[in-house]
């Protein structure tokens, strides 16, 4: 998976014009919000497999915070790790679709995705399924929602905030 950045999120860099240009894996989670506010239109966030350990909700009797998901506009590229099948789902703008592989194997274009309103993603138009990291889920929702912004596709029942 890499090395890791702060939060245990390994890997998260801001792009433009699919070239890297910074490395945003050493910033806490609110500098990385913060940055990606400010860049808007201009670049694009890589949020990344989580580790497993971190990868569902612990039931517990913790008490259940709110996070509001940030909206973002630029996103070209960003990858993650559904934490039931341990896969890489890596996410692309490419032309007027979403293409993605999953460890490194291309899968179907896509332009439409629902939420259930917490943590599983259907890709509508070709009838498949992910289920996002609890680590940072807030973030690959936001990513993911620019994405299909970008290229003119459905962010379907997108929440505003999620509980974690």
């Amino acid at each position: 998976a890499g090395d890791m950045g702060v939060n245990g999120l390994p890997y998260i860099v801001l792009m433009k014009g699919g070239k890297k240009v910074e490395d945003l894996s050493k910033v806490s989670e609110k500098a990385v919000i913060e940055k990606l506010e400010k860049l808007g239109g201009s670049g694009g966030a890589v949020p990344a497999a989580a580790p497993a350990s971190d990868s569902a909700p612990a039931p517990s009797k913790a008490p259940v915070t709110k996070v509001k998901v940030p909206e973002f506009d630029g996103v070209d590229f960003f990858q993650l790790e559904d934490p039931k099948s341990k896969n890489i789902l890596s996410f692309r703008v490419d032309g007027d679709k979403i293409s993605y592989d999953v460890n490194g194997e291309p899968r179907p274009s896509f332009k439409q995705a629902v939420s259930d309103g917490g943590f599983k993603l259907l890709f509508k138009d070709i009838n498949k399924g992910a289920t996002l990291p609890a680590h940072n889920v807030h973030i690959n929702l936001a990513c993911l929602k620019a994405m299909l912004k970008k290229v003119g596709g459905e962010a379907i029942d997108f929440p505003t905030e999620i509980s974690i």
